[in-house]
């Protein structure tokens, strides 16, 4: 069935539906459905399609498709640049650019990755503050693409730093708090762990 662009909205919350429900395949259907009309109707380089762009992206993110994911996120971060022209990057383009490092990092591209996180941190800094959540969810990606990087003792620095700051706005027990304080123990741990012995595999 053809969506009209009436049922976009509707079709978007049933996306949400279907992933709870583990209905990937049906869920991908629906947003694939749901940027086509997006890119008949408002054109490729509409907020609203590069929205539901953005959605498709983390769909294929957080199912493992991560080519896929790249080649969204690489759209939306083109778009996004292109229609900034000389303006000064707001967090949209923060967010976008974010995005593309996160599935960086998941492939592995951590020196790809690292140049991008520090673009989105240096825009949330400029309109955020230090310490405002979204920067330092930028602050942990850059600092995981650091680790990844084999430059341990800086990222190690950056993520102690990300969970304090998280603590005091946040509280210990706040999902964002524990989550950051779990990615600097599993780092720490993996930092300190012992290399493995000459021909072991």
């Amino acid at each position: 069935m053809l969506m009209h662009a009436r049922e976009v909205a509707a079709g978007a919350e049933q996306v949400t539906l279907q992933e709870s429900a583990g209905d990937y395949a049906g869920a991908l259907r629906l947003l694939e459905e749901v940027l086509a009309v997006r890119r008949r109707t408002l054109g490729d380089h509409h907020p609203d399609t590069l929205d539901s762009i953005t959605n498709l992206a983390l769909h294929h993110t957080e199912t493992g498709s991560y080519e896929a994911a790249l080649t969204l996120s690489e759209e939306v971060v083109a778009a996004t640049r292109r229609a900034m022209g000389d303006e000064p990057a707001g967090e949209e383009a923060a967010h976008s650019i974010g995005s593309l490092a996160a599935v960086h990092n998941l492939m592995g591209n951590c020196a790809l990755a690292e140049p991008l996180h520090r673009e989105a941190l240096g825009i949330r800094q400029r309109l955020l503050g230090s310490e405002h959540v979204d920067t330092l969810n930028s602050m942990y990606g850059l600092a995981h693409s650091l680790f990844g990087l084999g430059r341990h003792v800086e990222a190690l620095d950056m993520l102690q730093r990300v969970a304090a700051a998280a603590r005091r706005l946040l509280g210990d027990t706040h999902p964002t708090a524990q989550h950051f304080a779990n990615g600097l123990a599993a780092a720490q741990a993996k930092a300190n762990a012992p290399l493995p012995a000459v021909g072991a595999g």
